[in-house]
């Protein structure tokens, strides 16, 4: 487990929870985390009110830019917010997965030595909108901060409504209450990534699009909403709720921390 602050651990989900086709085998699970989001977002009941009662529907033709889910005339994108070291060194580094045949085997991951990754949420901590803006035009292939930074910089500039995720499961700490917890959460999440949705806002416009993010804090993925330069805590949703989420946490033999609040 990782601290962000004293009071805050957190661990980056499994591989297969958020990296697609990370699953092999002719009887391989679909490694899809839009799906098990959409099935969260249909849950939720912010969105159920924004959508007057509608569902979303995933759009599997995407070949000319199509959304990922639509709801009537509202349509949404996802993004997964992790830098792109990061998503390498957890695709090399984790036990391998394959289903075959009723089987399911487990393989041991590669060990890549020097390979170096940067984590998403302190990747911005010393940069500005116009430092931001500087590497989005001109950034070092060997430098890897400007490298994620110009990668996820690219991802927020979507000019569609986007849903970021962020594949962190934050973790209870027995001295502080739930409610507190998710107050440091919003708290953490906003100050890792103000100036991000503000290079969003900067380029697209402050009200043209909407922008959210989604993790996890124990057993509930919490859905934020960037508005009026702060994030919002809008909705919580039980992730054992989702059935394509809990059959892919079961492939994994969880350690106590993560059973506890998934109950595999």
């Amino acid at each position: 487990m990782d601290k962000i602050e004293n009071t805050l651990k957190y661990a980056v989900l499994k591989p297969a929870l958020f990296l697609n086709g990370f699953v092999k085998g002719k009887d391989a699970l679909e490694c899809n985390y839009e799906k098990y989001l959409t099935e969260i977002l249909n849950l939720s009941k912010w969105f159920y009110q924004h959508n007057n009662g509608e569902k979303f529907v995933m759009i599997s033709e995407q070949s000319h830019g199509e959304p990922d889910i639509v709801c009537n005339e509202y349509a949404l994108d996802y993004k997964l917010l992790l830098s792109s070291t990061e998503a390498e060194g957890k695709r090399f580094h984790s036990q391998q997965i394959m289903m075959e045949n009723g089987w399911i085997a487990y393989g041991v991951g590669a060990d890549v030595p020097g390979m170096r990754v940067t984590r998403v949420h302190r990747l911005f901590d010393h940069t500005t909108v116009e430092d931001i803006e500087r590497i989005a035009m001109n950034w070092s292939k060997n430098n890897i901060i400007e490298k994620d930074i110009h990668n996820i910089s690219r991802t927020v500039k979507t000019d569609k409504n986007i849903m970021l995720y962020l594949p962190y499961l934050f973790l209870r700490n027995d001295l502080i209450n739930d409610l507190d917890m998710k107050r440091i959460i919003r708290n953490e999440l906003e100050g890792s990534f103000m100036v991000l949705f503000q290079y969003r806002d900067s380029v697209l416009g402050t009200f043209k699009y909407d922008t959210f993010l989604t993790c996890l804090y124990a057993e509930c993925f919490l859905l934020f909403k960037w508005s009026g330069n702060h994030l919002q805590l809008i909705d919580e949703i039980e992730a054992i709720k989702s059935a394509s989420f809990y059959e892919l946490v079961s492939l994994y033999d969880m350690n106590k921390e993560y059973k506890q609040y998934f109950h595999v």
